[in-house]
Order: structure tokens, then C-alpha cells, then sequence
């Protein structure tokens, strides 16, 4: 597999794990990325998350907004 390919399957499906999110889950993560450059930071904690942890996008937000 290509790794644009990946790259496009992984932010996809952060994508999809924030745009499901509810305030009431993770309040942090859902006030950072309500602006461009707070969902770019998201994101790339996401990724880096996946990487090191081996986690889903889903996974990575409650850990992360615990975090910030």
C-alpha cells in the first residue's frame, strides 16, 4: 500500500472519529478543533498517537483531551 494511500485512510478516519464527537465527551478536543489550525493540532496528535500507542482515531481522544 502506497503510503498517500495511508495517509488518506488514517486523516479519514480522524475525520470521521471528530466529526462524531460531542462536547460532552472530550470539551477540549471538541473546542480546538471548532477552528482550521486547532483540528490541524488534533490531528497530528491523533497520528502521532496511532503510531506510538498502535490506538484507533476513537481511542486516541478521550486519552488526548485528558492530556491538554
Amino acid at each position: 500500500m502506497k503510503s498517500a494511500k495511508i495517509e488518506t485512510e488514517v486523516r479519514s478516519a480522524i475525520h470521521i472519529a471528530l466529526s462524531n464527537l460531542k462536547r460532552e465527551a472530550a470539551p477540549t478536543i471538541y473546542d480546538l478543533i471548532q477552528t482550521e489550525s486547532g483540528y490541524k493540532y488534533v490531528e497530528n496528535e491523533i497520528v502521532i498517537m496511532m503510531c506510538k500507542e498502535n490506538f484507533t482515531a476513537s481511542a486516541c481522544i478521550p486519552h488526548l483531551n485528558d492530556m491538554l
